[in-house]
């Protein structure tokens, strides 16, 4: 039996923390809600481009409350999934030669 029992979510709400998207070229893409030591409140992105092993990006937002709801909101948003793959190429693209990979 297992230890906890697990709904399936129909609808985001303000709840969630974490989102997992399909990004060309990066596959899945595992997005989240963290803090760093230092109280910053960031959106944190886990993905494995092509050829490559798990790989992280931290999107930082502020260390206030308002910067934590900032990115509460984007999580749910229909925009997130578009802001990820814009985030993904901008902080990728000088590191990454995925061109090819489309």
């Amino acid at each position: 039996m297992p230890f906890i029992s697990i709904a399936p979510i129909e609808e985001s709400d303000e709840r969630d923390f974490a989102r997992v998207l399909q990004i060309k070229p990066f596959g899945q893409v595992l997005a989240w809600i963290d803090e760093r030591d230092d109280t910053t409140s960031i959106l944190k992105f886990v993905f494995r481009p092509p050829g490559l092993g798990v790989c992280s990006i931290e999107y930082p937002f502020g260390d206030s409350d308002e910067a934590y709801q900032e990115i509460e909101q984007l999580l749910v948003s229909e925009f997130f999934e578009e802001f990820a793959k814009r985030t993904l190429h901008h902080f990728t693209s000088e590191v990454f030669d995925l061109s090819e990979v489309t």
